[in-house]
C-alpha cells in the first residue's frame, strides 16, 4: 500500500523527544512570563524615579556644557609661567552669601602638586586669621617669615585660606578640599562668626540655625548648576530686600542676640560637631592639626550692643537707670570710687547690660584692681548682643575638644591665654589689637610665634633636625622688616583702621571718642614716615627683603605702591608688571597699571587693564571708577559719567565716584550738577578731603572765595600732604591779597614737589612783593633751571635788577 503523500505533507514535523529529566523543565518553559503585583510595584517605583533622575542629570549636564552657573571649589587649575596651578576661585563665597555682599579669598598662586620636600601649612579661619586689615602682613605671613628663618634649610609653603565673614559652616567643606591638597600641617584659628556668619543665630546671609542636615543639604544643592539655577530665580524674586554691595559690619545692626537666647544653644553645638569634623578631616589626610583659641579685645573695646535681662521692667528697670546715669555721670568726672558703688548697685537688678559690665571693668581698672577689671571686661564681651567676637563658651568648647591629644597629632594652642599672659595687667588692649578681633603686628606677631613653637613639635625629624636651624626665632621688628611693615605701611594701615572707626557700629560704642582720639594720636606720629627721606627709606627695605624673597608677589605689590607715593613712576610700572606676571589672575594688579598709566597722561594705553580688572571682577568699583576718570581724560565725559552711575549702583556709599562724576561735570561747564556731586559725596562722607577740595574749587567759581578757602583747610585737616590742594590754598590767599599767609603752604608745596616749577614761581612772585628780593631771586633762577627759558621767571628775575640778583 502506498504512502500518502498529501496527508505527510500537511502534518507538522515532531520535535525530537527531550532527554529523560527534563520534561518537565520544557513544560514550565512554556507558558508565557507573569510578573508578579510586588514586581510591578517596585518596576513602577523604579521608573517614577529613575526617569526624572535621568531627566535631571541630563539637564545638569546640559548646563554645565552650557556654561551656567558658578565653580564653588575653593581653588580652580590654572597655568602660570608654564607651571600647574591652584588658584583662588572668587566664586567660592557665593555658596554661604548672597553674591552681592560674598566675601573672596586672598589671593593665590600654589603649585597644583606639592614640590618634593616643602611642608606644606594651611591655616583656617576668619578675617582675623586671614590678616585683616591688611593680610600681607597677618597671620599667615608672620609664620612663614618666622618658619623660614629658624630652617633655611627646609621649604615652608604657608597658604592663606581663611576668609572674611565665613565660620565654621564654610570651613567644614573647605577643609574636605584641602584634605586633598597635601597638607602636612593644619592651623584652625575660628569663632569670631560663628553667630552672625551663615547660618547662625544672628546671621543676615539666610535661614537661621537651621539644623546640620540642612545646612549640608543646601550647600550640596548650590554645588550643583540645577541648585544655582534655583537660586538665581529666587534671589531675583527678592532682589528689592537685597543689600547690593557689602557694608561691614554695620549690616548687622539690627540682629542682636543677647547671652540667655536660646538659639545660641544651637551655636554651640554646630560649632562642636564642625570643628570636631574639621580636625577629623585633616588627621584622615595624613596632616597633624593645631587650633587655637580665640583672642579678643578686652580692656580697648567696649560692647557694640546691649540689652536689659527680660525679667527687668517698670519700677526696677527705672530705678536700673537712675543708678546707671549717676555712675556714668561719677565716672566721666573721675570719681571712680562712687561710680563702681553706682554700678554695683545697678549690678544687683540687671547684670547683662553689657555696657554696665565694661563700665565696672573701667573703673575697677583705674583703681589697680586688675584681676577685677578682667571679670568685668569678660562678662561685657560674652554679654555683648551684637556678637562680632568669640565669647567664653565657643573658647571652651576648643580646649574641651583639643586639649591632651597631642599622641594624635592633634595639638592646642590656647591663645586667648597667652596673650593674656602677655599684656599689661593681663588685659589685651590696644597693646595687641586694631579694634575688636582684629591684630595689630605686635598681635599678630605673638600669635605667629606661639603657634611655630607648637608647630615646631609636629615638624617630621628631617626638617626638625636640620642642619642650619636657626638659634632663636625673629623679633617682631625683624619680622617686619622681612615684610615691609614699616613707617609708610603702618600709617596706611592706620588710615583704613580711622576709616572704620568712623562707621557703626564702632560708632555707637560708649569709649568710640577715646578710641578716635587714640588713632588720630597715632596717625599724627607717623607722619614723618610719609616724608620723602623716610619713603626713600622704605623702598630701601623692600629691596633688601626682596632678596632674599625674589618671587614674593605681595612684597612687589607692596613695593609699587610706595614707589607711587615716591612719585618713582617707572619704577611702580616695572613692579607691577612683574606681579602681573607672577600672579596674572588678580584683578588689583590690573587696577594698579590703568590708575599709573592714567596718571602719566597715558589714558588711551591705561583703558584695557581697568577692562581686564573688569573681567577678572566685574563688581570691582575701584577699578570701575578708574575706568571712568580714564575716560574723561580722553574726552569721553558722558561714558565717564556712565561708569561713575554704574560704580554708585553697585555701592551707594562710595563717595570718590560722586567726586569724579561731578569733576566730569565741571569740565562740561555744569557747574551747579557738579557741585551737587561734590555736596553728595561729602554727605556720604564728611571726611573726604577730595569732596571738601573740589567743592571748595567750585565755590571759588563762583566768587564764594571765603567759603571755598574753608574748604581747603578741611581738606588739608583731614590730608596734610595734599599738595593740590596745599598749593591752590596759597594761589587763593594770594588773590585775596594774603600773601604772607600763602608764605608757610607754598614751602610745604615745594617741600613735597621740589620740581614744582609753577609753584617756585608764584613763591618766588609773592617773596619780591613782599620786599624778600634775595630768596624770590632764589626761587627764579631755581624755575629757569628746571624750565630753561621760562619768560616769566626770566622777567621777574630781570625786574629785581642785577644786585638783588647777585
Amino acid at each position: 500500500m502506498k504512502p500518502k503523500r498529501n496527508a505527510r505533507r500537511k502534518s507538522k514535523p515532531t520535535a525530537p523527544a527531550p532527554p529523560a529529566g527534563q520534561a518537565q523543565a520544557v513544560a514550565r518553559r512554556a507558558p508565557p512570563a507573569v510578573l508578579s503585583a510586588q514586581r510591578k510595584w517596585l518596576f513602577s517605583a523604579l521608573a517614577l524615579v529613575l526617569t526624572p533622575a535621568i531627566l535631571l542629570a541630563v539637564l545638569e549636564l546640559a548646563l554645565r556644557v552650557g556654561g551656567c552657573g558658578y565653580p564653588t571649589d575653593f581653588f580652580l587649575r590654572a597655568e602660570v609661567g608654564g607651571q600647574r596651578v591652584l588658584i583662588e576661585n572668587r566664586q567660592f563665597g557665593w555658596r554661604f552669601f548672597p553674591r552681592e555682599v560674598a566675601r573672596t579669598p586672598q589671593p593665590c598662586v600654589v603649585p597644583e602638586k606639592k614640590p618634593v620636600g616643602t611642608y606644606r601649612v594651611f591655616v583656617f579661619g576668619e578675617s582675623a586669621a586671614m590678616g585683616d586689615p591688611e593680610p600681607a602682613f597677618g597671620l599667615p605671613r608672620v609664620l612663614e617669615a618666622l618658619l623660614r628663618e629658624r630652617y633655611p634649610a627646609a621649604r615652608f609653603e604657608v597658604i592663606n585660606v581663611a576668609m572674611t565673614a565665613i565660620n565654621s559652616h564654610a570651613i567644614v567643606p573647605l577643609a574636605r578640599e584641602c584634605a586633598q591638597r597635601e597638607g602636612d600641617l593644619w592651623i584652625v584659628y575660628m569663632g569670631n562668626n560663628e553667630v552672625i556668619g551663615p547660618f547662625g543665630a544672628g546671621t543676615i546671609f539666610g535661614a537661621k540655625i537651621p539644623g546640620r542636615r540642612a545646612i549640608r543639604a543646601t550647600l550640596a544643592l548650590k554645588t550643583t548648576r540645577l541648585g544655582q539655577l534655583l537660586e538665581a530665580g529666587q534671589r531675583r524674586l527678592q532682589r528689592g530686600g537685597r543689600p547690593q554691595s557689602w557694608g561691614g559690619m554695620e549690616m548687622f545692626l539690627g540682629q542682636q542676640v543677647g547671652a540667655d537666647d536660646p538659639k545660641l544653644r544651637a551655636v554651640y553645638e554646630h560649632f562642636q560637631a564642625n570643628l570636631s569634623e574639621i580636625v577629623a578631616l585633616g588627621r584622615q589626610a595624613g596632616a597633624r592639626v593645631i587650633v587655637s583659641t580665640v583672642a579678643s579685645n578686652l580692656k580697648d573695646c567696649a560692647p557694640f550692643g546691649s540689652l536689659h535681662s527680660p525679667s527687668l521692667s517698670g519700677d526696677s528697670l527705672a530705678q536700673w537707670q537712675k543708678l546707671y546715669d549717676r555712675g556714668v555721670e561719677q565716672e566721666t568726672a573721675g570719681q571712680h570710687r562712687e561710680a563702681l558703688d553706682s554700678f554695683q548697685q545697678a549690678l544687683r537688678l540687671d547684670d547683662r547690660f553689657a555696657a554696665l559690665q565694661f563700665r565696672l571693668g573701667r573703673c575697677h581698672f583705674r583703681l589697680g584692681n586688675f584681676a577685677e577689671a578682667r571679670r568685668h571686661f569678660e562678662l561685657a564681651r560674652d554679654f555683648d548682643t551684637l556678637r562680632f567676637r568669640t565669647d567664653s563658651r565657643l573658647n571652651e568648647i576648643i580646649r574641651e575638644q583639643i586639649k591632651a591629644r597631642e599622641a594624635e597629632g592633634i595639638f592646642l594652642v590656647d591663645a586667648e591665654q597667652i596673650l593674656v599672659r602677655q599684656s599689661p595687667h593681663e588685659l589685651p588692649g590696644d597693646d595687641l589689637f586694631y579694634e575688636h578681633v582684629h591684630f595689630n603686628f605686635e598681635g599678630t606677631y605673638a600669635l605667629a610665634q606661639a603657634l611655630a613653637e607648637q608647630l615646631e613639635r609636629a615638624l617630621p625629624p628631617a626638617i626638625a633636625n636640620s642642619s642650619g636651624r636657626g638659634a632663636a626665632w625673629l623679633s617682631s621688628a625683624e619680622a617686619a622688616q622681612r615684610l615691609g611693615f614699616v613707617g609708610w605701611s603702618r600709617s596706611q594701615v592706620v588710615e583704613e583702621v580711622l576709616r572704620r572707626l568712623q562707621s557703626p557700629p564702632f560708632t555707637q560704642q560708649l569709649d568710640h571718642g577715646e578710641r578716635l582720639r587714640f588713632w588720630r594720636q597715632a596717625r599724627g606720629q607717623l607722619e614723618s614716615e610719609v616724608q620723602p627721606a623716610a619713603l626713600h627709606q622704605a623702598v630701601e627695605v623692600h629691596r633688601q627683603a626682596l632678596a632674599r624673597t625674589e618671587g614674593d608677589w605681595l612684597l612687589r605689590d607692596n613695593l609699587g605702591r610706595l614707589l607711587e607715593a615716591t612719585g618713582d613712576y617707572a619704577g611702580a610700572l616695572r613692579e607691577w608688571q612683574r606681579v602681573r606676571e607672577l600672579i596674572p589672575h588678580y584683578p588689583n594688579v590690573h587696577h594698579e597699571l590703568g590708575n599709573l598709566l592714567d596718571l602719566q597722561g597715558k589714558s588711551a594705553e591705561a583703558e584695557p587693564y581697568f577692562r581686564t580688572a573688569l573681567r577678572l571682577k566685574p563688581n570691582f568699583v575701584g577699578a570701575i571708577n578708574g575706568l571712568g576718570l580714564c575716560l574723561a581724560n580722553q574726552g569721553q565725559h558722558d561714558a565717564a559719567c556712565a561708569e561713575y552711575a554704574r560704580a554708585l549702583a553697585i555701592k551707594p556709599d562710595f563717595a570718590a565716584a560722586h567726586v569724579n562724576w561731578g569733576l566730569a561735570l565741571a569740565s562740561q561747564q555744569r557747574r551747579a550738577e557738579a557741585k551737587e556731586h561734590f555736596r553728595a559725596a561729602l554727605k556720604l562722607n564728611p571726611d573726604s578731603p577730595f569732596a571738601h577740595f573740589n567743592l571748595g574749587r567750585a565755590l571759588s567759581l563762583e566768587g564764594a572765595v571765603e567759603q571755598a578757602l574753608r574748604h581747603y583747610l578741611r581738606a588739608l585737616e583731614l590730608k596734610r600732604d595734599f599738595v593740590q590742594a596745599r598749593y591752590t590754598l596759597a594761589v587763593e590767599l594770594v588773590r585775596l591779597n594774603r600773601g604772607a599767609e600763602s608764605l608757610p603752604h607754598f614751602a610745604e608745596v615745594l617741600a613735597a614737589k621740589p620740581t614744582f616749577a609753577e609753584a617756585r614761581l608764584n613763591y618766588g612772585m609773592v617773596l619780591a612783593s613782599l620786599g624778600k628780593t634775595a630768596e624770590a631771586a632764589a626761587q627764579f633762577r631755581e624755575t629757569l633751571r628746571l624750565e630753561p627759558g621760562n619768560p616769566a621767571a626770566q622777567e621777574n628775575l630781570k625786574r629785581l635788577g642785577a644786585g638783588a640778583a647777585q
